[in-house]
């Protein structure tokens, strides 16, 4: 599935490593936007993955599936 990525990293040095994370699996299409393919397993790790790399109390990130047409 096509999954839109989007976020609002406070720090600079988490913000950097969620990017440099997501480039493995997506491609930038502004600053703090990536699109990627996803199988609903790899997907689920990349979520799992991102949540721990961000502070959940002053950031967001945001997973959104994309339709097919």
């Amino acid at each position: 599935m096509k999954v839109l990525i989007a976020y609002d990293v406070v720090e600079n040095r988490r913000r950097a490593r969620l990017a440099a994370y997501l480039q493995h699996f997506a491609t930038r299409i502004q600053g703090s936007v990536f699109i990627g393919t996803f199988d609903e397993q790899t997907l689920q790790e990349v979520i799992e993955r991102a949540e721990k790399i961000i502070n959940v109390k002053t950031d967001q990130i945001l997973f959104s599936p994309q339709c097919r047409n």
